[in-house]
């Protein structure tokens, strides 16, 4: 079996901020596999910028969390990914969809006008037509399934769509797990059995996704005194003194941490889950508790 494509790098031209940014991500992977990564600078520096990038070079087939803007017309997204022994570039005019995405062999790195590309920093056009005779079709495997989850106060988003409501993701979860232990109880072997062993048999061969998320809601709201309650029919959040209240009394900033991981535990819990990318751009925003 073919190995996956992993992005190596990424560079930028004449988009927005950056005259010319090139991201090294070979020099901080440790056998293959990116560590947690954080960008620090000043407001306005390109932070959110750079970040937005990297979730679409990480996610080439998602759609991109900017769209296309008059200012980037004149600009380039260029990333470099490693699949197996092969290596290949994609040229894009950044916030342009998968369908707009050209595809360039390596050995263009070993030209001439490669080394002098910072120097004289190319739009997308410039750039075709400097190496247009590196063009190659799209690689084998390219479009294997990933995971991604980008998260800011602009869009919240989990494999290229929205998060769900609060009631929306808890009537889901609760509505699967129906499905999946009927669907245990209607198995040949099971039929012999008193529900309660079968309830007990798939209780543990499939933990609750719900009861799992609400002790890691618990631990977050530890702090602030309140607790999530999921069968309390007055209300799933539930202060010190026993009074129940609707989830959207919880602060905005709060509720959207706990979506965001309840979100990625209940796909992380998920046997059917592929291993992902999460992007975190909240610089405004606080994470207390």
């Amino acid at each position: 079996m073919s190995s996956l494509p992993r992005l190596t790098r990424l560079l930028l031209s004449r988009y927005r901020q950056f005259r010319f940014c090139q991201v090294d991500l070979e020099k901080i992977a440790s056998e293959g596999i990116i560590p947690d990564l954080c960008l620090i600078g000043a407001n306005g520096c390109g932070k959110s910028t750079l970040l937005a990038e990297l979730y679409q070079a990480s996610n080439p087939h998602m759609p991109p969390v900017r769209e296309t803007s008059p200012d980037s017309e004149d600009s380039l997204h260029l990333a470099k990914y490693s699949c197996g022994e092969a290596e290949f570039f994609t040229a894009r005019v950044p916030g342009s969809g998968p369908e707009k995405v050209l595809y360039f062999s390596s050995e263009l790195e070993t030209t001439t006008a490669w080394e002098t590309l910072s120097d004289d920093p190319p739009s997308f056009t410039e750039f075709h037509n400097r190496f247009s005779d590196f063009l190659t079709d799209e690689p084998e495997n390219f479009r294997s399934p990933s995971s991604a989850a980008w998260f800011s106060p602009e869009h919240n988003l989990l494999d290229g769509g929205p998060l769900d409501s609060f009631g929306a993701f808890v009537g889901k979860k609760w509505n699967q797990r129906e499905s999946d232990f009927h669907h245990y109880l209607m198995l040949p072997e099971n039929r012999e059995k008193t529900i309660s062993a079968i309830e007990g048999e798939f209780s543990q061969r499939s933990p609750d996704v719900l009861l799992a998320v609400e002790e890691v809601w618990n631990r977050i709201l530890l702090p602030t005194f309140n607790r999530v309650e999921l069968v309390n029919e007055e209300g799933p959040v539930v202060t010190r003194d026993g009074r129940a209240f609707p989830f959207s009394v919880l602060p905005a900033a709060v509720q959207r941490l706990l979506l965001e991981v309840g979100h990625l535990l209940a796909q992380r819990l998920d046997e059917r889950s592929l291993p992902g990318v999460v992007f975190l751009d909240s610089p405004e925003e606080g994470l207390h508790p």
